[in-house]
């Protein structure tokens, strides 16, 4: 039976309860029951209607959701998480079932409860809300960059007075509108229609200018996004029709929240929360409810760092179990992180890559060296190639289509001229060369001049590459029959990630420049196509090997531990004998 000191101190972790003071956070908590649940029981079916809102106080509880004959595993909720407000917020059947993964302790809110709780505390039913947007924006699919194991916990838009303040130029220009449009209608009362003329076509003209720059305004501000995942915390600005940029700070490397805010943005609510990483700092930029993101933000990443602790004391358990000999009580340690979509795993740690076959060419560094056959006769064109551990980026095939427009458009021409003269040539009765030497001298041309030039430019575009490793990013440039120039850097050293797509061209094709900050200097893989799946294979390449470097850690730390304690273990030893045999001479 769980105490009260133990519902206020997960309550005093949750963002849904931050704000409140301690004795409201203490009604709340009367609010709730205690539920316990063994491995498998459900708490509640698909389908079923809602009439309970739940906590998780411990253990895990797995959503599912039954397509046609197809049962599938959304999310795994952990303590902290709560679930069954969507139902009693719209009044719908349940849309998943839930289900205990292990045993569980639940707090229990029953309908009438839940309506007290988002009556009496205003904040829980905005947060609970904002919540169900949420999941209505993942649904929507614009997010097509997010790891399959990621839980989406918050996306926000910028603050409406935001919009406002980009606004207010357009609304000048309308407000001018209306008075000239005035002016039409009082000439129009004073028969001046000359002067009805002009101010009409003047309103007229400010109109269309104000619905096409305020229209630009509001699709710019839906266009921007913060959101908070179980991994990091994201700012995705889109520009439509000049760039797309994504800037991201993992949860396990963030080293502090704060908040500012000018007297307007206290006055109509909104601020600025600045997360600041070891990579530097994201900026959350004029959001609604500043205070309620910092607290959403530091739950997840206070959550990250004890389930790090708990994973690692669990692993001290067990090698102390395995030291003294009792294999038996070894337990399974849980991933370091909340499990998640399809199958668990850790808000930290992104699916790492899978072992790989040995590499048949390894180049000095540790990247893949292309052999002769993949590199000219094996995927031609393509522009994203994975082979092992290595990942393979070329610039995208709008720079090959640049590169090798000339002599595509001068093979072009020949081949019109060569044959448009044969065409000639059997047209008409005048004596003109024999076509087969304009045939033979075009195909000199073609294969001496033309073909060359294009084939020079093509390999160019192949050996301008970009690769990824399980530790390291290579920037490799190879000029053909000259020069080759390599950079490198470990992924530990990458301080920050960021991608746009430059451009409307860039939109429409969907290529742009992946920045990578590494000490004081910038890697750039420029032109890549899809930069928001690079950026993601890049971050889940650092988080994976930081991961790594953490287990390695803590394992030489156990290491050392279980040294110490072996030692003291074999003096105890000696000393209780040395002990009993000096008592047995004493005697």
């Amino acid at each position: 039976m769980a105490t009260e000191q133990e519902i206020l101190a997960l309550f005093r972790e949750m963002y849904l309860f931050r704000a409140l003071t301690e004795a409201e956070m203490k009604e709340a908590a009367s609010k709730f029951d205690e539920v316990s649940l063994r491995p498998g029981d459900r708490v509640f079916g698909q389908g079923e209607p809602g009439n309970a809102f739940y906590i998780i106080l411990k253990g895990e509880v797995a959503v599912t959701r039954q397509v046609g004959e197809q049962v599938r595993q959304l999310d795994v909720l952990v303590a902290g998480d709560f679930f069954g407000e969507e139902a009693l917020l719209t009044r719908r059947r349940r849309s998943a079932s839930v289900s205990a993964v292990g045993p569980a302790t639940l707090l229990k809110a029953t309908e009438e409860d839940f309506v007290w709780l988002t009556a009496e505390i205003p904040q829980i039913k905005a947060a609970l809300k904002r919540i169900m947007q949420t999941r209505d924006m993942v649904r929507s699919g614009k997010f097509s960059w997010l790891n399959d194991d990621e839980i989406v916990y918050q996306i926000r838009r910028k603050h409406w007075g935001a919009l406002l303040l980009a606004l207010w130029m357009p609304l000048i220009v309308l407000f001018f509108s209306l008075l000239a449009f005035g002016a039409a209608g009082l000439a129009a009362s004073y028969g001046q229609m000359p002067f009805v003329y002009v101010s009409a076509a003047i309103g007229l003209l400010l109109l269309v200018v104000f619905l096409m720059w305020g229209g630009w305004a509001w699709i710019d501000w839906r266009n921007d996004y913060y959101i908070v995942t179980n991994q990091r915390a994201v700012w995705v600005e889109q520009v439509i029709f000049f760039y797309e940029s994504q800037v991201e700070a993992p949860l396990g490397a963030i080293m502090a929240v704060d908040m500012n805010s000018t007297l307007l943005g206290r006055l109509i609510g909104y601020g600025n929360v600045i997360i600041s990483t070891y990579t530097g700092k994201v900026i959350f930029q004029m959001i609604g409810d500043p205070h309620q993101m910092v607290h959403l933000i530091e739950e997840y990443w206070h959550r990250t760092q004890r389930q790090g602790k708990q994973m690692e004391a669990q692993e001290l358990q067990n090698a102390m179990w395995k030291a003294m000999g009792k294999p038996d009580k070894v337990k399974t340690p849980a991933p370091a992180a909340a499990p998640a979509k399809p199958a668990p795993a850790g808000p930290a740690a992104p699916a790492q890559p899978a072992a790989a076959p040995a590499k048949k060419s390894e180049g000095p560094g540790g990247y893949e060296e292309p052999t002769v056959r993949s590199n000219y006769l094996g995927s031609i064109f393509q522009v994203r190639l994975e082979r092992g551990n290595t990942i393979t980026y070329r610039k995208h095939w709008l720079i090959l289509m640049k590169k090798t427009l000339i002599p595509t458009l001068l093979g072009l021409g020949l081949f019109a001229l060569v044959v448009g003269y044969i065409g000639l040539y059997f047209s008409t009765t005048s004596g003109l060369i024999s076509p087969v030497w304009v045939v033979m001298l075009g195909l000199v041309l073609f294969f001496l001049v033309i073909f060359p030039w294009w084939l020079y430019n093509y390999i160019d575009w192949r050996n301008d590459i970009y690769q990824l490793t399980d530790k390291n990013i290579f920037d490799i440039e190879r000029k053909p029959l000259g020069t080759e120039q390599r950079k490198s850097a470990s992924l530990e050293n990458i301080l920050s990630l960021e991608h746009r797509r430059p451009g409307f061209l860039g939109y429409i094709f969907n290529y742009g420049p992946v920045i990578i900050t590494v000490g004081d200097t910038k890697f750039t893989f420029d032109y890549v196509s899809q930069p928001a799946r690079v950026q993601r294979d890049i971050f889940n390449r650092m988080n994976a090997l930081r991961i790594q470097k953490q287990r390695t850690a803590a394992a030489a730390e156990r290491e050392r531990t279980m040294a110490l304690l072996s030692v003291y273990h074999r003096n105890l030893e000696q000393w209780l004998k040395e002990d009993v045999i000096k008592d047995s001479q004493d005697r």
